[in-house]
């Protein structure tokens, strides 16, 4: 019983005795691979890309590889179309305008979201309605009224273009709101100008804000 004691104790001491560190360049690593995980940890070392370009083993090499060419990133969605400049940028607006269209439906469901986009990132500077009477302006330039002749005739290629791009003092919202949010916040937006009424090309009428469309009005219209 001694003896096999001793046997299994000189074993262990064996196996113990392969486990020269944690650097990975030890020799006689039992089990390396699951001593020494392969995997890329955040902000770590990748030796999965050294293995490949180098053909070392376990040569460290910060950062991740470099995405192919045209590689799209993981929520991204290119946008096609230049902002345009100048005397081209109302040309520009109208060549989106031709070519893309609104591609959600006019749904309740759609009609709400595009409400909450538009009290989340629109009514600050255009009011509730839209005329350009937000709580921030003045100091801060007035901005044009969506309910102006101007705006009515933008299709919603256009109007996109303009909230993705912006205007004037009005920064982009490329990255601040997702393409089919600024889409569901158009719905909305000529929900807004049938609500209103007739064009509002003065760009001074006071409304009521407590009138606004709610999601149960812009259903109904």
């Amino acid at each position: 019983m001694k003896t096999r004691f001793l046997g299994l104790l000189a074993l262990s001491m064996a196996f113990s005795a392969c486990n020269l560190g944690r650097d990975g360049q030890s020799l006689g690593q039992y089990a390396d691979n699951m001593y020494n995980s392969p995997a890329i940890k955040t902000q770590g070392e990748n030796r999965i890309a050294a293995l490949s370009d180098s053909g070392m083993n376990n040569v460290p090499v910060q950062g991740m590889r470099t995405p192919a060419e045209g590689s799209i990133a993981i929520g991204s969605e290119p946008y096609p179309f230049s902002k345009g400049g100048g005397d081209s940028i109302e040309a520009q607006r109208a060549l989106v305008g031709e070519q893309l269209a609104n591609p959600l439906p006019r749904t309740a469901a759609v009609l709400e979201r595009g409400r909450f986009v538009f009290g989340t990132y629109c009514v600050v500077c255009h009011g509730t309605w839209g005329v350009g009477d937000g709580p921030v302006v003045d100091p801060f330039p007035k901005p044009l009224s969506i309910q102006s002749t101007k705006v009515r005739g933008y299709k919603d290629g256009a109007i996109f273009h303009v909230v993705w791009y912006g205007n004037n003092a009005m920064p982009g919202y490329a990255k601040q709101i997702p393409a089919r949010d600024i889409w569901a916040a158009i719905h909305y937006i000529r929900t807004l100008q049938k609500a209103f009424g007739p064009a509002d090309d003065a760009n001074a009428v006071k409304v009521d804000s407590a009138k606004a469309p709610t999601s149960t009005t812009a259903k109904k219209s």
